[in-house]
């Protein structure tokens, strides 16, 4: 399975019980299936889950990550890192990078 389908597929479950949740009541999170890692985050920013794909076992400062931005302050809105959907980001600079 690509890393696009099985991150639709993990969406579909993991990221909806997310999203549920009151994002001040939610810290960190890992979450593992089939070949990869999924990271979120809901505590770097106020109405905003990040949410990071990298292969088991990758460093958090390797750039390895595909790593998108949720903005649940209305109407949730998906960005990407770097506007792409790439596994080429730094999961610890998810807050500094660009979204698109």
């Amino acid at each position: 399975m690509s890393v696009i389908n099985e991150f639709k597929a993990w969406l579909s479950t993991a990221t909806k019980q997310m999203l549920r949740v009151t994002v001040d009541n939610v810290d960190e999170g890992v979450y593992v299936a089939g070949n990869y890692t999924y990271r979120y985050d809901t505590t770097s920013t106020v109405s905003t889950i990040y949410v990071g794909v990298a292969a088991i076992g990758a460093s958090e400062s390797a750039a390895v990550w595909q790593i998108s931005k949720w903005d649940t302050s209305g109407v949730i809105d998906l960005l990407w890192a770097d506007t792409d959907q790439e596994l080429d980001n730094i999961w610890d600079n998810r807050v500094g990078l660009s979204y698109g």
